[in-house]
């Protein structure tokens, strides 16, 4: 919470007398930012701000579409947003959020435009400001005292940008595919797990081969590394992963970080897919219970990855997609150990795969 008085006011990019939103009503009793929600590809395409809970709704650009990626970021009960960096040009090309604590969290990926920094100091970003049009052109921040007293300011240093994100409009559910899928192969792996290292994962063999269409994806570069570099606890709270008739099609995985202080979870769904996944593609569901994670990756996989199972600690083979093909794999993951990322390559399929561990 903070006290609605003695306000500053700073903007990054351009207006064009577009779609204006300003969420100060929201904001009127002295709510704080509490969480947000982005989507985007290289800029941003829509965006959803809670206060005190409440969502704005999504607000979008023309540039929105279903297939975008979405990042959640929560802010802690004992946290707040004290800077609002990026760059920006004819649109908002990227910004990150930093907050009290010294968390970091990145919207878009372009690189063009110019750097900016918003911040004021002793006070806090109390509430948004911000027009789209085919993309976010520009963004206002209000910033504010906060109750408990003056904020920190954020320590300086190199502004970080992982690559999050997916879509306001709910996409159709697939038909499920009949019959039963192939029988999983057998092994829970019990037992404790290590403490994980804070800042770094450690990176499995890769299995499939690349051809000339494929593009390279990495979660934990793009991404993970950064959230556990801050500090955070990964983890995996979902993953479905899609199938055509015999071949492994890409995933979506809701990527778990925890403060080590508690509050609630910051979530980010990562969406890969290759260009052959449509309306009647399928795909199976994995959703981890407490104490339940990642522990095996296995499969088959030959010029192409046909079949992806995921081992649980509690569950042994939990979830499995794909066709018999290719011959078995495994990755080499230790005993115990969790897996928090995924990486590989895609064209049509998924063309390689791998995993990081803790």
């Amino acid at each position: 919470m903070y006290v609605p008085t003695q306000e500053s006011y700073l903007e990054a990019g351009k207006r064009y007398g577009k779609q204006y939103y300003d969420d100060s009503p929201f904001v009127a009793n002295g709510c704080r930012v509490t969480a947000i929600r982005v989507w985007h590809s290289q800029f941003v395409e829509a965006m959803e701000i809670f206060y005190g809970g409440q969502s704005t709704g999504a607000r979008s650009g023309t540039a929105f579409t279903p297939m975008s990626m979405m990042s959640e970021f929560s802010v802690l009960p004992n946290e707040e947003i004290v800077e609002v960096r990026g760059r920006a040009g004819a649109w908002m090309d990227q910004f990150t959020l930093v907050t009290s604590l010294g968390r970091s969290v990145t919207f878009g990926s372009s690189m063009g435009g110019e750097a900016f920094s918003l911040s004021v100091p002793g006070s806090v970003v109390t509430s948004f400001k911000y027009e789209f049009d085919k993309y976010l052109n520009g963004l206002g921040v209000v910033f504010g005292m906060p109750l408990y007293g003056p904020a920190p300011m954020p320590a300086p240093g190199p502004m970080p940008y992982p690559y999050p994100y997916q879509s306001p409009s709910p996409i159709p559910a697939p038909y499920p595919m009949p019959g039963p899928m192939p029988g999983p192969m057998p092994g829970p792996m019990p037992g404790p797990m290590p403490s994980p290292s804070p800042s770094q994962a450690i990176m499995t063999q890769e299995v499939g081969k690349m051809h000339s269409d494929s593009k390279r994806f990495d979660d934990y570069t793009e991404y993970v590394s950064a959230m556990m570099a801050s500090g955070l606890i990964p983890g995996i709270e979902s993953i479905e992963l899609w199938y055509g008739s015999n071949m492994v099609l890409g995933y979506e995985v809701k990527y778990r970080f925890d403060s080590p202080m508690g509050g609630m979870p910051n979530l980010v769904t990562v969406s890969r897919f290759g260009s052959k996944k449509g309306f009647f593609s399928h795909y199976e569901t994995l959703k981890m219970g407490p104490g339940e994670f990642v522990c095996g990756v296995q499969g088959r996989c030959g010029d192409l990855v046909d079949k992806v199972t995921l081992v649980t600690n509690t569950r042994g083979a939990a979830v499995s997609a794909g066709g018999n093909g290719g011959g078995e794999f495994s990755l080499n993951i230790p005993y115990g150990r969790k897996v928090v990322a995924f990486g590989g390559s895609l064209g049509g399929d998924l063309h390689t795969f791998y995993a990081y561990y803790v």
